[in-house]
């Protein structure tokens, strides 16, 4: 009978334990390119909007530049990014031209408190996460909120602005939210530009990750 309520004890403890680590959430390295189309966009039957609205970017966080340590949502320097030989081919490439390649940490957390993190850059404008309003020089300009609650999700809500002598100042919105995978490379498209993003899991030094179920 003491045998037997000493075991019924411990597995009661390890089932706090067990609780309190599935209610830690995880964090992924978030990276992201995002590159433009340079043939111009054919409507090919699609209705574009002359004023296509703006993604909101009055709750979304900014990313603190580089540095040392873990700290949430900071940006990641070049020697964590995952994504250079995709960058080198698109920079090679005759018909697209990269425009912001940012990666930053992250705690993920449920979608309904899952932050948006404020992510520009192309043209004259800074890239990342600097905090600042934006400019017409910024090509890109947004939002990419990354939350999990069974599966992991990924919303892009994007500003292309295209400022060249030809483009007329038009102005083109990509909106998708997808489930996605971590470890894989995913495409988010738009006829007149396109985001890659990849989420790669990592573990903050004394502590362990509770991991949300993959497709």
């Amino acid at each position: 009978m003491i045998r037997a309520a000493l075991l019924l004890a411990l597995s009661l403890l390890a089932g706090i334990a067990l609780g309190a680590d599935a209610d830690t959430p995880p964090w992924y390295d978030v990276e992201l390119i995002v590159f433009k189309n340079k043939a111009p966009p054919t409507q090919n039957g699609e209705l574009w909007p002359v004023d296509p609205g703006t993604p909101e970017l009055a709750q979304t966080t900014e990313l603190a530049p580089p540095a040392g340590g873990t700290q949430p949502f900071q940006q990641l320097g070049a020697s964590s990014h995952t994504l250079g030989s995709a960058l080198t081919r698109l920079s090679a490439s005759r018909d697209y031209r990269p425009l912001l390649h940012l990666a930053w940490r992250q705690p993920v957390t449920a979608q309904a408190d899952a932050p948006a993190v404020h992510v520009y850059g192309g043209g004259n404008g800074a890239e990342g996460g600097e905090a600042g309003d934006a400019t017409p020089a910024r090509e890109i300009d947004g939002a990419v909120r990354v939350s999990r609650n069974r599966f992991l999700h990924v919303d892009v809500d994007l500003l292309l602005r295209e400022n060249g002598p030809t483009d007329a100042g038009r102005t083109f919105r990509l909106r998708q939210s997808r489930r996605v995978s971590s470890g894989e490379l995913h495409y988010f498209d738009h006829p007149a530009f396109g985001v890659l993003v990849k989420l790669t899991p990592y573990e903050p030094p004394g502590q362990k990750n509770a991991r949300p179920s993959t497709p």
